[in-house]
């Protein structure tokens, strides 16, 4: 005879259903909204992409313009601040949409994969990916935060 559980009201223990062997998990909307879930995350990285080609040709083009005015009359001290602005444009630029493009990518292709098989294991994958994203992106919104304050009071410091 099965035995039944001391409290038919108690939640189920989902550690023990997510660690199976892998096993498919059928009749549910789940892979339905992992695929949209993919092709939402694939388009959104694509636009990151192409919008972190578009800065940064926009910041080498400034770049260029920067040497043309300034010309032969500039001394190597202003033509490698220029440079040095330009490059932390740039690194900013990597940073705040390079990364985020990269793992918001490797999350599409992990819900992508998740939708065709629908297993325990690429369900676990799933979870993992989007809470990598959701941390990077977290953590660079504390950055952002960050520097605008200090911003801020470095404006206000030089106005006073």
């Amino acid at each position: 005879m099965s035995e039944a559980p001391s409290n038919p009201y108690q939640t189920p223990n989902v550690t023990e259903e997510l660690t199976g062997s892998g096993a498919p998990l059928m009749g549910s909307a789940i892979p339905a909204q992992s695929r949209a879930l993919g092709r939402w995350q694939m388009v959104m990285s694509i636009v990151l992409f192409v919008f972190t080609g578009l800065v940064a040709l926009y910041l080498l083009f400034m770049m260029v313009m920067m040497f043309g005015f300034v010309g032969g009359q500039g001394g190597p001290g202003e033509i490698g601040a220029m440079i040095g602005g330009l490059s932390c444009g740039l690194l900013m630029v990597g940073l705040f949409y390079l990364l985020p493009a990269v793992a918001l990518l490797q999350a599409a292709n992990t819900a992508k994969r998740f939708s065709s098989t629908t297993d325990r294991n690429h369900l676990a994958d799933l979870v993992k990916a989007q809470l990598r994203f959701w941390r990077l992106t977290g953590a660079l919104v504390i950055v952002g935060v960050g520097l605008f304050g200090v911003g801020v009071v470095a404006q206000l410091a030089l106005a006073l």
